[in-house]
């Protein structure tokens, strides 16, 4: 009787000991640990993942205390991986049973850093190809139609953009369509493109240097086209100076155009005629002495302009004769 009861306690004994653990493998079990530096110090925000053999994965951030706790963990192998910016990628197995492990201790490496750096440089060889010229200032047609000319002198707004020291005592160089001239020859409309140290040192002009302004004309074309400027000026559109008393009187006219085209039925010949009328009317002022001096008190600038007398000029024109040239196309 006393050996029935011995036995009884023992398989009462033996429930109450697995009863705990049959619990905690079916709850799961914790995992924890510490992230530190190589100096020892905890390394906070760091990202902590675990990865099962099956491919799941489960992650948290390490907190103030460099720590990360993973809760209800099932038993089996387990990939822990810690990443922080500036360490190099730590990873550890650790594998767990019905009992809660140990915490993990990872000591991250700090991480090489590599600077990159690319310098190219420009080619540095001598270029001797005229397109290449930096110095060049060329102005093709739609830049000399807003080009602001005054009396459509383009000539003279392009000679500003020469070196006065290349000059000399000579002055600028003209050439049009490769022939050096005094006059450029044509309007305004008529030149279809302006070169200013294009190829200074050509063996090709008799004057080599930086002082050279080429004027090319508008080519010969197998269709009839023209180009007609109507230029208007006059003192009701213009401001009063701020110094005198009233405005001149004064009108300014300007006809100008050119007209391109075949000669005859041929195609290999063409034409151009350029044409250019310019009126004035201008004010002049005279100073005439009087018994009382040259300024008299008595009379205001408003009626005399200090005893001198507005005398409209007659109305000058000039006209330059219009000018035509024949080119023959190969």
């Amino acid at each position: 009787m006393a050996s029935m009861c011995r036995e009884r306690w023992s398989v009462v004994v033996s429930l109450l000991m697995l009863l705990p653990l049959t619990v905690a493998a079916q709850s799961g079990v914790p995992l924890s640990g510490i992230v530190t530096d190589p100096g020892g110090a905890v390394v906070p925000s760091a990202m902590v993942s675990v990865k099962t053999a099956a491919g799941t994965r489960r992650t948290c951030r390490t907190d103030e205390a460099g720590a990360f706790r993973f809760e209800g963990l099932p038993p089996g192998s387990y990939e822990v991986r810690v990443e922080h910016t500036g360490f190099v990628a730590s990873s550890a197995r650790v594998r767990i049973g019905n009992g809660t492990p140990r915490p993990l201790e990872i000591r991250l490496r700090i991480a090489a850093v590599r600077e990159e750096i690319t310098v190219q440089g420009a080619d540095l060889r001598v270029n001797s190809a005229v397109s290449d010229n930096l110095n060049v200032v060329v102005m093709k047609r739609s830049d000399l139609a807003n080009l602001p000319a005054l009396g459509q002198d383009v000539i003279g707004t392009a000679a500003r953009f020469l070196d006065s020291a290349s000059l000399g005592t000579g002055g600028a160089t003209l050439v049009v369509d490769g022939m050096e001239t005094s006059e450029k020859g044509v309007t305004a409309s008529a030149i279809q493109e302006i070169r200013i140290n294009q190829n200074p040192y050509s063996a090709e002009f008799g004057r080599p240097g930086r002082g050279r302004i080429e004027v090319i004309t508008s080519p010969g074309a197998s269709a009839y086209h023209g180009t007609f400027n109507f230029l208007f000026r006059d003192f009701r559109l213009d401001a009063r100076n701020a110094f005198a008393a009233s405005k001149p009187e004064e009108q300014r006219q300007i006809y100008e155009g050119s007209f391109t085209g075949p000669l005859g039925n041929g195609k290999r010949t063409s034409f151009l005629i350029s044409a250019r009328h310019e009126r004035l009317d201008l004010l002049s002022i005279i100073f005439a002495w009087t018994p009382r001096g040259r300024d008299a008190p008595e009379l205001s600038p408003s009626r005399a302009q200090h005893r001198g007398v507005h005398a409209p000029e007659q109305a000058t024109e000039r006209q330059e004769p219009a000018l035509a040239e024949i080119r023959v196309r190969r």
